[in-house]
């Protein structure tokens, strides 16, 4: 079990960091999404 942990805990945390700095970005560009795509917040 530790040899299965060892190998999928640090993906799992890179996976984490990736996803909370996309959901970041996308917070920050939100308004311009809406103004130029048309994206709306249900997106």
């Amino acid at each position: 079990m530790t040899k299965f942990l060892r190998r999928v805990m640090p993906i799992l945390v890179i996976m984490l960091v990736v996803n909370r700095m996309d959901r970041t970005n996308v917070g920050f560009v939100q308004d311009d999404l809406k103004a130029d795509i048309g994206i709306g917040s249900a997106a």
